[in-house]
């Protein structure tokens, strides 16, 4: 029975939505999917949109907030004071929580055509996710999680949300020792001509080094590499392999990115 009761919370939404004034921004017809202008309940057991879902852009628009509560896997959109996106799920409370609002005229950051709630506190812009993306063209704002590339070394990550991966996030990747990077040292989650985001570059692979003989301390093994040091800015294994057989030596060393 509890598909009914969410479809009549959604319905009781509507009907608050047409109660409101004459002059209340008709946020229903800038995106497929809008319920309307809503207040949002002061007690926290009580909201619907928690703060722990909350994300701030200064480019904001309706679209990516979609996009965002899609990526989250939440059931509702809302938009707040210009650049906040909010989200939350249907539950039956959601006709008694939810209060009609004539307050939702901030534009949003990204697109002053559009709505994006008030100002005023839990003012909200409400979309029904769902709906929206199977209306409208919803953008990927999100690259994809790294941890789908199967890559087999080490990764340092600049992200402006854990868990997620803006435009101009990037990923580091390291191959451990006795492997050699095959592809890119850094990747960065760049907006495309589609208007979708997307990694710059694939993720590269780590490669076993033949005749790899292990890890030792510098003082272990001086004697024999010392004979000959490069430094390179950018030093690779290849590289350091090709001068170490150039001079006739049976091992190579490296020690750093440059030696």
């Amino acid at each position: 029975m509890r598909p009914a009761l969410i479809t009549l919370a959604s319905v009781a939404l509507l009907q608050f939505c047409a109660a409101a004034p004459a002059d209340e921004p008709e946020v229903s017809k800038v995106m497929p999917g809008g319920l309307g202008c809503f207040t949002d309940a002061k007690k926290s057991e009580d909201k619907i949109f928690q703060r722990d879902t909350k994300w701030e852009a200064d480019d904001l628009t309706v679209e990516k907030c979609l996009a965002y509560c899609q990526a989250l896997k939440m059931d509702l959109a809302g938009l707040h004071d210009e650049d906040e996106c909010w989200c939350g799920m249907k539950s039956e409370k959601m006709a008694t929580v939810l209060q009609g609002s004539d307050r939702c005229r901030a534009k949003c950051e990204g697109n002053g055509e559009q709505i994006c709630g008030g100002e005023s506190k839990r003012v909200f812009s409400v979309y029904d996710v769902a709906v929206s993306a199977f209306n409208a063209k919803i953008p990927t704002i999100t690259c994809a999680d790294i941890s789908s590339f199967g890559f087999t070394g080490k990764t340092s990550v600049n992200q402006e949300m854990k868990g997620f991966f803006f435009q101009g996030d990037s990923v580091k990747y390291y191959c451990s020792d006795g492997t050699t990077r095959v592809g890119v040292y850094k990747a960065k989650c760049k907006l495309g001509e589609d208007g979708n985001v997307a990694w710059s570059a694939p993720a590269p692979k780590c490669e076993d080094i033949s005749g790899y003989v292990g890890c030792f301390v510098e003082e272990d093994v001086a004697a024999s590499l010392k004979s000959d040091k490069l430094e390179k800015e950018s030093m690779t294994v290849e590289f350091c392999l090709k001068f170490c057989d150039q001079k006739g030596y049976g091992l190579a060393g490296k020690k750093s990115d440059t030696q």
